[in-house]
């Protein structure tokens, strides 16, 4: 320990700076405002979270909603395409200048579902799986390894991590009397 003398104690002068609408004996209650302040601000932050996703939700419900209705039009132009190979001998050289600018349409409309992340369902020699894929029918086949699938009938989608249709496929049975497995 030193002996050293203590500096001495200079007085403090100056006075609490005045704030206007403050006086310390309101001290608490100023606190229980600010605190029931920040709650209020709390709640409406919270109410704006559970708004935005609601609207993100309903978003993406209603985009979900436009890339089916696509899809139908891609389906449709895949029938188009499977008829006119099947009258392959009927087409005459205009058509095949028409069926041309037909599939530089569908091309377009997959290059946008692209784009959108819509990516075709590919897993078709892996078997049936109820997640990916729905069975609109069956065939007796003892042969072949029960469920599997004999037939694409419509493709399915995936968009965003998530199945956007189930393809719908034939898939092999055993016994006559089984039916498809959803």
């Amino acid at each position: 320990m030193s002996n050293a003398p203590l500096p001495p104690v200079l007085p403090i002068t100056e006075k609490p700076i005045p704030t206007p609408g403050w006086r310390p004996e309101e001290a608490a209650d100023r606190a229980g405002a600010i605190a029931r302040e920040t709650a209020q601000l709390m709640r409406r932050v919270a109410e704006a979270e559970f708004a935005l996703n609601t609207s993100d939700e309903q978003r993406r419900k209603d985009q979900a909603k436009h890339l089916l209705s696509l899809l139908e039009v891609m389906d449709a132009f895949e029938r188009v395409f499977r008829s006119i190979a099947a009258k392959d001998d009927q087409v005459t050289p205009q058509m095949r200048k028409w069926i041309g600018n037909f599939r530089t349409v569908s091309r377009l409309l997959h290059d946008v579902l692209s784009e959108q992340g819509v990516v075709r369902l590919e897993n078709l020699a892996d078997g049936f799986d109820p997640h990916w894929h729905r069975a609109i029918e069956s065939r007796l086949d003892p042969d072949q390894p029960e469920g599997s699938i004999v037939e694409e009938v419509r493709p399915g989608y995936v968009w965003r991590g998530t199945v956007l249709r189930k393809a719908e496929v034939v898939v092999t049975r055993h016994t006559a009397d089984q039916e498809p497995a959803e």
